[in-house]
Order: C-alpha cells, then structure tokens, then sequence
C-alpha cells in the first residue's frame, strides 16, 4: 500500500487543512479508478460528506460524483454548488409506510 504524504506541523487556514484533507493517495486514486460507475456520496450535506464528495472528484475526475442530502444546513448547498458543474434540487422521499408508496420510479 502506498504511503500518504506526511501530514504538516500545522495547518495555514481552513483553506490548507481543506486541500490537505482532499488530497487522494495513490491507493485511492487505483481503487476507484478499477469500480465501475460512478460515485455517490450519501449525506453529503454532513459532517464529512464535502470533504469526501470533494476527495472523490480530486481522486476520479473521470467519474461522476453525485451528492445526495438534504442540505438542512444554510449555505451548504450554495457551497457545494459553486464547487461542482451542476448542482439540482430533486424531490427526496424519506420513508414510506408500505413498498406500495415509495416513490413513483419505484411503484409496482
């Protein structure tokens, strides 16, 4: 397995800590080079899911990246967007009482 770089005494600003945290290995660039497909990237409005969303672009810019959350934080959304090439609101259905009622892409 390859070895990171090492990591810096002290990150400069938000800004550097980000870039660091984005940096794929040479591991992970090989691994998601071989899956098939693209990315998806569940809960990416949370904690890591920027980071993780933005680390997939960096480590397979050949495959789509899809984000998917609520963005129930303020900004987030705006902020994701302005990384991405495009950026949709999609109707979310969260849970159904029955298969009968998920979504209509779903429905028997």
């Amino acid at each position: 397995m390859t070895q990171s770089p090492a990591l810096p005494d002290r990150f400069r600003d938000v800004e550097h800590l980000e870039e660091v945290m984005t940096t794929p290995s040479a591991a992970l660039i090989a691994a998601l080079e071989n899956l098939p497909g693209d990315i998806i990237v569940l809960g990416v409005g949370g904690k890591i899911g920027p980071s993780l969303a933005q680390l997939a672009r960096h480590a397979a810019p050949g495959k789509r990246v899809v984000g998917v959350a609520r963005f129930s934080e303020k900004g987030l959304r705006e902020k994701l967007a302005s990384r991405s090439r495009r950026c949709r609101n999609l109707p979310m259905w969260c849970s159904w009482p029955d298969a009968s009622s998920g979504p209509p892409a779903t429905r028997t």
